[in-house]
């Protein structure tokens, strides 16, 4: 009798050890993604507008603040939707959000790609990360390319570029990998 108590005694105590070790493990953190889209154009251009969600981890906010450069790649495809067929690619976009912090001044440096590489400064953390993860009026093809009664998709995402630091750093600042991410491929069809 008492060798069944152990041998069950011991399976509560694996079982126990078990749940405290996954009670410990961090909760996942939601997945970036793109929300807000808005495809719509002017009298020349077709335009979309959109946003990263739930882009920015704790380590990603240390890294940032210790004045790693850090890059939002998004990228856009418009192609003429076609049945039977392969869908015609029309137009293809890819822009970069860059911040940087510098530490003795005091201020983030947001370069956004699409106007022409401006720069803009800031001392407001929250309005460099609203700059960094939003897309506002972006020109993505001329309407002369586009033909009336015409189905059209336009697919986007967004992905956090690769730091690239010397061999040895990577050692060190073995945590920076945590960080990478990518969003899943979004995509609106609209007839034009």
């Amino acid at each position: 009798m008492p060798l069944q108590m152990k041998s069950t005694s011991k399976g509560l105590v694996f079982l126990l050890i078990l749940l405290a070790l996954l009670a410990a493990l961090p909760a996942r953190a939601q997945q970036a993604h793109l929300s807000d889209i808005v495809v719509t154009n002017t009298s020349e251009h077709l335009i979309v507008y959109f946003s990263v969600e739930d882009c920015y981890t704790a380590e990603m906010l240390q890294a940032i603040e210790s004045g790693i450069p850090t890059t939002f790649t998004f990228y856009m495809h418009l192609y003429s939707k076609r049945d039977f067929w392969w869908d015609r690619k029309i137009a293809e976009l890819e822009v970069q959000h860059t911040v940087t912090y510098d530490p003795l001044k005091k201020r983030y440096e947001v370069r956004l790609s699409e106007k022409q590489d401006e720069v803009l400064m800031m001392e407001d953390f929250d309005e460099a990360r609203r700059l960094m993860s939003e897309v506002v009026s972006l020109e993505v093809a001329s309407l002369d390319l586009l033909e009336k009664g015409t189905q059209y998709q336009l697919r986007m995402m967004v992905e956090l570029d690769k730091i690239r630091l010397p061999l040895y750093l990577h050692q060190v600042l073995f945590f920076l990998s945590l960080w990478d991410f990518e969003t899943d491929w979004y995509s609106v069809d609209f007839m034009y």
